[in-house]
């Protein structure tokens, strides 16, 4: 198989990660823990795109506070919809960044950055190479704890159905029951 057929068989992927993610940030009121125990808010801020499964032609696009927490993205998500366009806010270590990602190509845009305290052009450089690293590791640690989930029996076992009771408005995952299932997760 080569790159490109890799590719397209696993664009899913990063549609199914930022369902995970939006799910996530809600149970999570947006207050997570990195894995080194520092504190981490993400939240999809005020641009939301949903786009039918079977027919690529029919989207829904949300913008203004908040769009995920609307009724009208879960009903969305409930008919068929998936999300493939976010805008995505992250504060970590007292910096805020913000990104739309855009998930059929994992593709990462608009990105905005803490304000580079320095003006000398070159260590303004390595600033901004600095912060851009530290937006990288959040993304990374969270797309490793989407995969450690997704390649797990738990995904379709508990994951999904928790998605679907959440996306109705009914009880789902609690954040204590959700940290349990991805410790479950990690040693499988």
């Amino acid at each position: 198989m080569d790159l490109v057929d890799r590719i397209e068989t696993t664009r899913f992927l990063g549609q199914e990660f930022l369902v995970w993610l939006w799910f996530k940030t809600e149970i999570h009121e947006a207050t997570l823990k990195r894995k080194d125990g520092s504190g981490l808010e993400i939240w999809l801020d005020s641009q939301l795109v949903l786009q039918s499964v079977s027919d690529r032609g029919e989207r829904t696009t949300m913008k203004g506070v908040a769009p995920s927490g609307s009724v009208e993205a879960k009903v969305a998500l409930e008919n068929g919809k998936i999300p493939i366009r976010a805008r995505i806010s992250v504060s970590v270590e007292n910096k805020d960044f913000a990104f739309v990602f855009d998930a059929p190509t994992f593709g990462f845009t608009a990105v905005k950055l803490p304000e580079v305290t320095d003006k000398d052009t070159d260590e303004r450089f390595t600033e901004r190479m600095s912060l851009l690293a530290l937006l990288d590791d959040v993304i990374l640690e969270q797309y490793a704890e989407f995969l450690s989930l997704r390649m797990s029996a738990f995904w379709d076992a508990e994951f999904l159905p928790a998605v679907v009771s959440w996306t109705r408005g009914e009880e789902t995952l609690s954040g204590r029951a959700y940290k349990g299932l991805i410790q479950r997760a990690e040693k499988e």
